[in-house]
């Protein structure tokens, strides 16, 4: 139950950021390569697991932007 719940979640983060790209005309080129952009947090695997833990939890974190 709880894996629907965080998908859903993400879902609706994910379609939230989408409508407001779209409402402040936002360059779509430029929103492709953001999207993947977290993602480059994984590159903190190839020092050692706890730095890469530590990189990807804190890059995917979706409370973040509010700090």
């Amino acid at each position: 139950m709880n894996t629907k719940i965080l998908r859903l979640e993400g879902l609706v983060a994910f379609l939230l950021a989408l409508a407001l790209y779209f409402k402040f005309n936002g360059n779509w080129l430029i929103f492709v390569l953001l999207i993947l952009v977290p993602d480059v947090s994984i590159a903190g695997y190839l020092k050692n697991n706890k730095i890469g833990a530590l990189a990807y939890n804190l890059v995917h974190n979706l409370a973040s932007p509010f700090y």
